[in-house]
């Protein structure tokens, strides 16, 4: 009976079913997308959808949509730093010739190939996917007569990196000059200048089907993108719409407090994040060394011709900088992203400027800047890439 007993035992655990440690696998998909919908860094999804198939699949599939990812730091180096902090790395598909980030809706880095002035070429590249947009190596100047001697400021895709591209170009390396350009890549063959008005545009922006601009102390043009009849390629309008001019007085009400010192100003364009309000951030640089630098926001009244006071952005953060700017909804990003601040980040500074950081957080209400995050210097000299 005993060696009965002792042979029928194991017959019997063997037949039990065996118990198991969870996998990360049996995660319910909706349960996934929740934990998804927690990770704001581009980074930390792209390690989210490689832990298995299950998870990559609800990468794809979680709803509601993701909120675009937390933007990253561009340096001149070729490195990229997560924000708000992380380390610099360096993706195989860059090099140190990257000039600016591109538009922050495709997700592009600008890049100019070596080489002197007429062999230089400039093209799109999306770091993470490895796609390369060629651009035009020519531009038809003001004269019509093209030429390889020119420099990209700012580029903006419209409708993906095959369809418009909108450049701020200057024809010298000190943007004095600037004009807006576009071309469609792969069938324009130079870029289409607009009127050389010997204007220094601060900024460019896409809003309402127009590309929009401020120079001097504040002053906002529309221009329209047209088709040509004959060749059927896209070219900026021949006269440029001043829609708001600021004079000596208007320019010291939008200095504010600033008004009675001598200051340098720097003008960004920045679109809501709903599409439908037009905003300039005015970065006050003043010369007295005793005095902080400011930032204000000011919508643009398209109907009264004249830009107005924003006293609260809501819901609303603005990330500015030279090459890339956006207007992002902060309750999306899980309190990384604060409202009612201004993220900035820039490189294009004079040695004379008594500059307090390039780097780092306005808040609106209290007026006070802080550091941009961990390992990020207030020093760093670096634009916005938001990754896609």
């Amino acid at each position: 009976m005993g060696i009965g007993l002792s042979k029928a035992t194991p017959t019997a655990a063997a037949a039990a079913p065996a118990s198991r440690h969870p996998l990360w696998s049996d995660l319910p998909t909706d349960l996934a997308g929740v934990v998804l919908l927690r990770l704001p860094s581009h980074a930390d999804r792209v390690r989210f959808s490689s832990v298995c198939r299950q998870w990559r699949h609800a990468a794809t599939t979680a709803p509601p949509p993701l909120p675009p990812a937390l933007p990253w730091l561009n340096f001149h180096d070729g490195t990229l730093q997560s924000f708000p902090g992380g380390e610099r790395r360096r993706f195989s598909r860059l090099n140190r010739y990257t000039i600016c980030a591109g538009s922050s809706v495709g997700g592009w880095l600008l890049f100019r190939r070596p080489g002197r002035i007429p062999r230089r070429r400039h093209y799109l590249k999306n770091p993470l996917t490895g796609d390369v947009v060629r651009l035009p190596g020519h531009c038809d100047d003001p004269t019509g007569s093209p030429t390889a001697y020119f420099y990209i400021c700012k580029v903006i895709v419209c409708g993906g990196g095959g369809g418009l591209v909108v450049g701020r170009i200057s024809y010298r390396h000190d943007n004095a000059d600037d004009v807006v350009a576009c071309c469609r890549p792969g069938t324009s063959p130079s870029w289409s200048a607009g009127p050389w008005e010997g204007k220094c545009y601060h900024d460019m922006a896409f809003h309402d089907g127009r590309i929009y601009t401020v120079a001097g102390r504040g002053d906002l043009f529309a221009h329209e993108i047209t088709i040509h009849k004959r060749t059927q390629q896209p070219m900026v309008s021949d006269l440029a719409t001043q829609i708001i001019q600021v004079g000596l007085f208007e320019s010291f009400f939008l200095d504010s407090s600033y008004a009675a010192t001598r200051c340098e100003r720097l003008h960004y364009l920045v679109v809501s994040n709903e599409h439908s309000k037009l905003w300039m951030v005015r970065w006050i640089i003043p010369y007295r060394h005793e005095m902080k630098m400011g930032f204000r926001v000011l919508e643009a009244d398209m109907e009264a011709r004249r830009w107005t006071d924003v006293e609260s952005l809501g819901d609303e953060a603005i990330f500015v900088s030279t090459s890339c700017s956006m207007a992002v909804r902060a309750s999306s990003y899980g309190g990384y992203v604060e409202a009612g601040k201004i993220y900035f980040a820039d490189y294009e500074r004079r040695q004379e400027w008594p500059i307090d950081s390039t780097c780092g957080v306005y808040d609106l209400r209290s007026k006070t800047i802080s550091p941009g995050g961990p390992h990020i210097s207030d020093r760093s000299s670096a634009t916005w890439f938001f990754p896609r």
